[in-house]
């Protein structure tokens, strides 16, 4: 139901549904693909933090991993703690 409300707040009112509400939801695919996308767009550490925890969430562990081991040293020292 909250996603439905979230889907039509979107449509009748031009609202940008964060990528967070989706994890907020437990729609861990969708924030995934949001995260992807805003990374692809310019980098972030909230987007690579979020595609972190979704992973996570999934049990995608190869995937975190391998990010993880890719993007570490682009991370600032406070995310790396």
């Amino acid at each position: 139901a909250a996603m439905g409300i979230l889907v039509s707040a979107q449509k009748e009112h031009d609202i940008v549904l964060e990528e967070s509400w989706y994890e907020k939801l437990q729609r861990w695919d969708e924030a995934l693909d949001a995260y992807h996308h805003r990374l692809r767009t310019g980098h972030s550490d909230e987007a690579l933090m979020g595609i972190f925890r979704c992973w996570h969430a999934l049990g995608d562990w190869d995937a975190l991993n391998k990010m993880a081991s890719e993007m570490w040293h682009d991370l600032p020292s406070e995310v790396q703690t």
